[in-house]
């Protein structure tokens, strides 16, 4: 940014001295560095805006793929019997899983079956 209002001051101070001289020529060029500046800063903000938006769309289409993924293909078998040690609660679960994206599948889809799981992950 630096470079490129320096850039537009020379440009300014040669044009004004032609023109003007003297102290209008130093207004001059002050207006023309504060110009360059704002439009570095205005386009850079759109660069910005513009990679959040990108990164919030990405995001948003990942929530939505893992939404309607199908998991009827994961099936849990959940013990019926409990253990307990002082105040925690074991229960055992186990499914069969071919691939690490079905254990993300059926790790998400256990959690999400039990408020008390959610609670104790």
């Amino acid at each position: 940014y630096i470079e490129q209002s320096a850039n537009a001051v020379r440009t300014a101070a040669s044009e004004a001295m032609e023109i003007y001289g003297g102290e209008e020529c130093g207004l001059a060029c002050c207006a023309a560095a504060i110009e360059a500046w704002n439009e570095c800063l205005e386009r850079e903000q759109m660069e910005v805006s513009h990679a959040l938006q990108t990164a919030e769309n990405e995001r948003a289409a990942r929530a939505a793929i893992m939404e309607n993924e199908n998991d009827d293909d994961i099936h849990w078998i959940t013990a019926e019997d409990t253990l307990v040690d002082r105040r925690s609660v074991f229960q055992a679960h186990v499914c069969v899983v071919s691939s690490d994206d079905m254990v993300r599948r059926a790790v998400r889809k256990l959690i999400q079956s039990s408020n008390k799981s959610q609670r104790a992950t």
